[in-house]
């Protein structure tokens, strides 16, 4: 009991002489004299007052014009600081010019910290990098790494990459198998058609409804691999998505298969959905599948 006595005293006694110490006033910076580690403490402080909003601003501004050099200091600091910066970094990477960032942050593929490294080939993802695709490819084997691997591979179109990625479409990982599909939306190759349709008969509905609005992108080159998966495929979530497919695509040809393999299937869901794609003009529901942006 006395010990209890004692700590909550203490801890009384502590908070008295802490609200004790005068907290420090606070100017508006000179960021023009600042250096960069300085700048960011202001830039993704928490601005809860009108002088440290102006102060964030003004440090951002600051940091702003010293880029792309000042994008060392954010990736230097990614792995040890709160969210906010990697949220700004990502919108410094869609607001810079195209190669201007690359420099800055090729040094960082070879990070000690793994979120940095994650995140230095996701930024170069949005870049027009393709030469750093021989350091980023043995990525596909870092369980770090892997998933933002494969989205830069994809959108530099390295098809060398296509069939390693595809293979993946049978990863553990439901994330990978969705991220892989939209790797091989991107890729829009023929190749990539049959792990696509191996998508369509997946366990999880996200990977299943990812292949499926992947394979919608190939448009006709689809049919002839929608129409054999009637033969052989049992498994219901797979016919629906293929003939969701079908419907969305929409073509002279697909519609013929379609109207043809939903003749002999007596599935109410396939009925119930038909008229979304077989009525003209199309359903704007029928419409906006074959649009909606990849989950990527």
């Amino acid at each position: 009991m006395r010990l209890s006595r004692n700590i909550v005293s203490l801890f009384l006694l502590s908070a008295v002489s802490a609200s004790a110490v005068p907290i420090p006033e606070e100017h508006p910076i000179n960021g023009s004299i600042m250096p960069d580690k300085h700048l960011l403490i202001h830039a993704v402080r928490y601005a809860d007052t009108p002088l440290r909003k102006e102060n964030k601003a003004a440090a951002r501004e600051e940091l702003k014009k010293r880029l792309p050099g000042s994008f060392t200091s954010i990736m230097e600091r990614l792995h040890q600081e709160n969210g906010g910066l990697t949220v700004w970094a990502m919108e410094l990477v869609l607001e810079t010019d195209e190669d201007a960032l690359v420099d800055s942050i090729e040094p960082f593929l070879d990070s000690p910290h793994p979120f940095t490294k994650k995140m230095a080939v996701y930024f170069l993802s949005f870049k027009q990098a393709e030469r750093l695709i021989p350091d980023v490819r043995p990525l596909l084997e870092d369980d770090n790494c892997r998933g933002v691997a494969i989205r830069a591979l994809s959108k530099w179109k390295d098809y060398e990459s296509l069939e390693i990625i595809g293979e993946f479409m049978s990863h553990t990982n439901e994330r990978i198998r969705v991220a892989a599909a939209n790797a091989l939306r991107e890729f829009r190759h023929p190749a990539g058609m049959p792990y696509l349709i191996r998508g369509l008969s997946d366990d999880v509905f996200t990977v299943r409804n990812t292949a499926a609005r992947a394979l919608n992108f190939y448009m006709d080159e689809a049919v002839p691999l929608l129409d054999g998966m009637f033969h052989t495929e049992t498994d219901p979530a797979a016919i629906r998505q293929a003939f969701r497919c079908l419907g969305v695509i929409g073509t002279r040809a697909s519609i013929e298969v379609y109207e043809r393999w939903a003749a002999v299937m007596p599935s109410y869901r396939i009925q119930r959905e038909k008229p979304l794609f077989l009525h003209e003009p199309r359903s704007e529901e029928a419409v906006s599948l074959l649009l909606e942006p990849p989950l990527f």
